[in-house]
């Protein structure tokens, strides 16, 4: 089954940002397009579960004999698994609303912003590539001899604004023509995806007065570690989210959550299918979520569970397919490199992994909090119904 839905997709964790979020951090170790709606928008539009719900609760029936939903959040790292759990803050909890909660983020938003033009500079001396201006040469001068200087000694991870003048430097260094292409060119360039947005926002992100905005958190990113959890109510029942990290190092931590969960969200970046693993820089991130994936759907463990795949970040598919074939990482494909056939083709090879009989796919971008909205929706109108057969209700 597939709901070709939007939703929106940034990053961000860490124990600081949990402890300001007031979330509930359960490893004291670790710190932590507007796409067409496609075959089945009809059934987030009669979305059921709210009627259903309430009428469940009006006859007493859902209060006594339900449970809380846990639904348990898993992927590679940078699949975007940790924004839709911000977009729940935001759509359950009333999220970021404050420029104190806001403000939490600057550090994540600035070391995004610093550390991904620092690395692009230094992978561009490593190869021998060069800016193309004298300006922009000086430009670079100047914003390595600031990060060096200022902003590693005094700023980094501290919630202090960026002076001013910094963001004049970095549009400068990033509208280079070489930098570009370089940026866009290179598969083993280690930089968040997230870099492109926060360096076209340089200007206003480097800014005294400058506060991060809800589309700034979403867009932020850093590494989950450990384990987050979140619990929040739509109509009468109560959802329990776990978030893990990603990474090899951390998905050991998986199999010890598989117990009493309800459902798991499988996230995959559509747009890593031309990039390298950030852990070995050296085997195909799209590859490596389909080994992973396919190692998940074989656990035992998972049997009773729901399991959905989300094929996320389908905007920054839409714009890599202009520039890198999906043959990168498919030899065998043979279609065109459109966003339609190449989704689709990618969406049979994550199935074709998968022994499990009933798997929900979901098309998801990182744009738009109203589609992730509708995507909760859809997945709660399953849960809700599995969870009315499991106790006997119909």
């Amino acid at each position: 089954m597939v709901l070709r839905l939007c939703c929106r997709v940034g990053r961000f964790c860490s124990s600081e940002v949990e402890d300001g979020l007031k979330s509930e951090n359960i490893d004291s170790n670790q710190s932590k397009s507007k796409e067409a709606f496609g075959r089945q928008t009809e059934r987030t539009a009669l979305h059921p579960m709210g009627a259903l719900g309430r009428q469940l609760a009006q006859d007493g029936r859902l209060s006594a004999s339900s449970k809380e939903i846990r639904i348990l959040l898993l992927g590679n790292g940078q699949s975007g698994k940790s924004t839709f759990l911000n977009q729940m803050r935001i759509l359950h909890n009333h999220a970021f609303e404050s420029s104190s909660e806001c403000s939490i983020f600057l550090p994540i938003i600035n070391s995004n912003l610093m550390e991904s033009l620092r690395t692009i500079l230094l992978t561009m001396e490593e190869q021998r590539l060069e800016l193309t201006s004298v300006e922009t040469l000086k430009h670079k001068k100047e914003f390595l001899e600031f990060f060096s200087h200022e902003y590693r000694p005094r700023l980094a991870n501290t919630p202090q604004n960026i002076p001013d003048h910094l963001g004049k430097i970095i549009t400068g260094i990033w509208r280079d023509v070489q930098l570009q292409e370089s940026y866009y060119k290179a598969i083993d360039l280690q930089v968040s995806e997230n870099a492109k947005y926060f360096m076209e926002h340089a200007q206003r992100v480097c800014c005294l007065e400058y506060t991060p905005t809800k589309q700034d958190i979403l867009r932020s990113w850093t590494h989950t570690m450990g384990i987050t959890e979140l619990s929040f109510c739509l109509e009468a029942n109560v959802f329990r989210m776990t978030d893990i990290g990603g990474q090899r190092s951390q998905r050991k931590k998986w199999i010890s959550m598989f117990d009493h969960m309800d459902s798991v969200l499988f996230f995959v970046a559509l747009s890593v299918y031309n990039l390298l693993l950030e852990e070995d820089n050296q085997t195909n991130r799209m590859k490596e979520a389909l080994r992973v994936f396919s190692d998940l759907t074989l656990s035992p463990f998972l049997d009773y569970v729901v399991v959905m795949l989300f094929l996320n970040k389908t905007d920054l598919f839409r714009e890599k397919l202009k520039r890198y074939p999906l043959k990168m990482c498919f030899q065998e494909y043979s279609g065109p490199n459109n966003f339609g056939p190449a989704i689709d083709y990618v969406a049979s090879q994550f199935k074709d992994q998968c022994t499990k009989e009933n798997i929900y796919t979901h098309y998801t971008c990182s744009t738009d909090t109203t589609y992730i909205q509708n995507v909760f929706l859809a997945v709660s109108d399953v849960l809700l119904k599995q969870m009315i057969d499991n106790i006997g209700l119909n």
